[in-house]
C-alpha cells in the first residue's frame, strides 16, 4: 500500500512540476523576444547587402588581377596512392 502511495505521491509531484514550466518557462524567452524587433528594416537590409556585395567584388576583382599577373606559381606534387580510411572512420573534409 506505501508504494501505492509513494508512486502516486511521486506522479503528483512530476504533474505539478510539468504544469509548472509549461507556465511560467515561457515568460522570460517571451519577454526577451518583446523588446527585440523580430527584423531589421528593409531599406537597411538592401543597404547592408550591397555593402557585402561590393566587399566581396573587391576581394575577387583582386584575386583576378593576381592570377591575370603571373605571379603566381602553382606545384603540383605527386603525393601517391591515397591511403584507404579504417572502415567505420570518417574522413576529414
Amino acid at each position: 500500500m506505501q508504494a501505492k502511495q509513494l508512486s502516486s505521491y511521486l506522479l503528483g509531484a512530476a504533474t505539478v512540476l510539468v504544469v509548472e514550466l509549461l507556465f511560467r518557462g515561457p515568460a522570460p524567452l517571451a519577454t526577451a523576444q518583446e523588446n527585440r524587433a523580430p527584423f531589421a528594416s528593409s531599406v537597411e537590409q538592401r543597404q547592408a547587402t550591397i555593402e557585402e556585395l561590393r566587399k566581396i567584388e573587391a576581394i575577387l576583382e583582386k584575386q583576378n588581377d593576381l592570377l591575370t599577373s603571373g605571379r603566381v606559381k602553382v606545384v603540383v606534387l605527386d603525393q601517391g596512392p591515397e591511403e584507404k580510411p579504417e572502415k567505420g572512420a570518417r574522413r576529414g573534409r
